[in-house]
């Protein structure tokens, strides 16, 4: 079974240019060195999707690994413990040495809904979904 959880970001947290690699941009939960999954996307919702007076937003989706950490975070995040993220941003070496700074997505957080920096900054949806067997 896998898990997903889908959580949003106003737009003005993430840099218009912000760089961001589904390879390794980990989600994790109360360790760092320990991530509890990978974030597989990020995408502008659509224009027009909220009222004038909210700002837009970006929609981020997350795939939990299977470990007992990400098991951790997954009961944290369903029982409404764990409902805010914050996002790690900063440098990055390109593959030809060029640093650039505080482009670089390098996790996203999950944590208490107070502790977030902005109440827009949530997980928004959860899933489960048993992939289907090739035969």
């Amino acid at each position: 079974m896998t898990r997903f959880i889908q959580f949003t970001v106003p737009a003005s947290r993430i840099p218009p240019d912000a760089l961001f690699s589904p390879d390794d941009t980990a989600l994790v939960f109360d360790d760092p060195e320990r991530p509890v999954g990978l974030i597989e996307g990020l995408l502008f919702e659509p224009r027009n999707s909220r009222p004038p007076e909210f700002e837009r937003a970006m929609l981020g989706l997350a795939r939990l690994h299977d470990s007992p950490e990400a098991d951790r975070a997954w009961r944290a995040v369903r029982t409404g413990g764990v409902t805010g993220v914050r996002l790690e941003v900063g440098d990055i070496r390109t593959p030809d040495g060029q640093l650039v700074r505080g482009r670089a997505l390098h996790r996203v957080v999950l944590i208490a809904l107070d502790d977030a920096p902005n109440l827009q900054m949530r997980v928004t949806q959860t899933w489960e979904h048993e992939a289907a067997s090739c035969s």
